[in-house]
């Protein structure tokens, strides 16, 4: 009985940690559903193998269609945790009316894992779709990163 506990007890001081690795940041509020609701969002969670190709571990994705005033909340909150980055890696592109903005950076490492976040927001006419996503792994840069997923 007492083995039962402790593996318990074990197991979920893993899922309390690794939850705690991108708690802190900022970034971690539109994932909750505290700038736009959950119920508006496609959630993406996936960690283990099918990441492995590309040396991650942890991958979470929120996208939605933003109003003007979200776009700009969860913008804010990207460049918050952006202060806690050396690097970033910014592209932007209009094509006819569609302006296309995406950023990419990493955090400093937390538990042995590189952390990255990413923004990418697609403006049409008035429609404006954010897309935001957190990653960890043993990736050692954002170059690399992108190098693997364009394979």
């Amino acid at each position: 009985m007492k083995q039962r506990i402790i593996i318990t007890l074990l197991a979920l001081m893993a899922m309390l940690s690794t939850h705690a690795q991108s708690a802190t940041l900022q970034v971690t509020r539109i994932f909750d559903g505290k700038v736009v609701p959950t119920s508006r969002m496609v959630l993406t969670r996936v960690r283990g193998k099918a990441l492995s190709k590309y040396q991650l571990s942890f991958y979470r994705s929120a996208r939605f269609q933003a109003t003007e005033a979200e776009a700009r909340e969860v913008n804010a909150l990207v460049m918050l945790d952006k202060r806690l980055s050396d690097k970033a890696r910014l592209s932007s592109k209009t094509v006819r009316k569609t302006h296309e903005q995406s950023i990419v950076f990493g955090l400093p490492a937390e538990n042995q894992l590189n952390r990255y976040i990413c923004l990418h927001t697609k403006t049409e006419g008035r429609a404006t779709i954010v897309t935001v996503i957190y990653m960890e792994g043993t990736v050692k840069d954002v170059l690399e990163l992108n190098k693997l997923i364009n394979k």
